[in-house]
């Protein structure tokens, strides 16, 4: 049993939209103004309420948790560095929104480039050092519990509807960026 597969599949779609919005924020030329904001308007929804109130809320409230269970992680405790970057990713996401808010195409580009530095740096550390140290640490006993209380939140959060709402977001990005960079 694997308790951070789901958890890589979601940082996929994360990686993707903002490497997607990071990109149009390189070509301010080719969109109206008009239309980053709308675009801003769904990334903000998108990481307040895919990446961060869904996502890292399955880390933060359960695997985290459990990996500071005394004896897990006897050799170092990376979690509250993990935590530290979360706080980081939301001060850039005040940044995205005050641009939106405010019309800043500039303002946007750096938020979201900022964003984008932390998540990326952020998403490797996870998928190459701590999930892989809570896969080896953690018995199946622990991981059965966790995985029960993943499904819990994603029933509670409506896992299904938000996948397709964020995927469609990322194919609308991709055809976007498909359009305006020819």
């Amino acid at each position: 049993m694997q308790v951070s597969q789901e958890l890589m599949r979601e940082h996929q779609l994360i990686l993707k939209t903002i490497d997607a919005v990071l990109k149009l924020t390189e070509i301010p030329a080719k969109l109206e103004a008009v239309e980053y904001f709308r675009i801003g308007k769904q990334f903000v929804r998108f990481v307040e309420v895919f990446a961060d109130d869904y996502h890292h809320a399955k880390e933060e409230e359960i695997l985290f948790k459990a990996l500071q269970e005394p004896g897990v992680l006897s050799h170092c405790d990376p979690i509250a560095q993990m935590m530290m970057e979360h706080d980081m990713a939301r001060e850039s996401l005040q940044l995205i929104k005050k641009a939106v808010s405010a019309h800043n195409l500039e303002l946007f580009a750096k938020g979201v480039a900022q964003y984008a530095h932390i998540l990326q740096q952020h998403i490797f550390k996870e998928d190459h050092v701590l999930y892989p140290m809570a896969e080896k640490s953690l018995d199946d006993q622990v991981k059965a519990s966790i995985e029960r209380e993943y499904v819990a939140v994603e029933a509670a959060k409506s896992k299904d509807a938000l996948w397709q709402e964020f995927s469609e977001f990322l194919t609308q990005l991709e055809q976007t960026l498909a359009v305006k960079t020819r």
